[in-house]
């Protein structure tokens, strides 16, 4: 177990947890879509639902351009 914990790296951790956190999100609106919402919970589901799909843009954010960015970089530390 402790070889297994050395060889998982911060960025492994990162990419599970952001690729189950867009899972869950694609689950939830799917969910959301098939079934009927109570008129009582509509305000509350859709705040929910708003600080969900916020994060996940917040994770898309990340991957498609500070990622990106500190990649750019190291390339150019490389090549210096």
């Amino acid at each position: 177990m402790t070889e297994l914990m050395k060889k998982v790296s911060k960025q492994d951790i990162r990419n599970t947890m952001a690729m189950t956190w867009m899972v869950l999100t694609f689950i939830l609106v799917f969910k959301l879509l098939k079934g009927e919402i109570p008129a009582g919970n509509k305000d509350i589901l859709n705040t929910v639902t708003g600080v969900v799909v916020g994060q996940l843009v917040v994770i898309i954010g990340y991957y498609f351009t500070q990622s990106k960015t500190e990649v750019d970089n190291q390339k150019k530390d490389h090549e210096a």
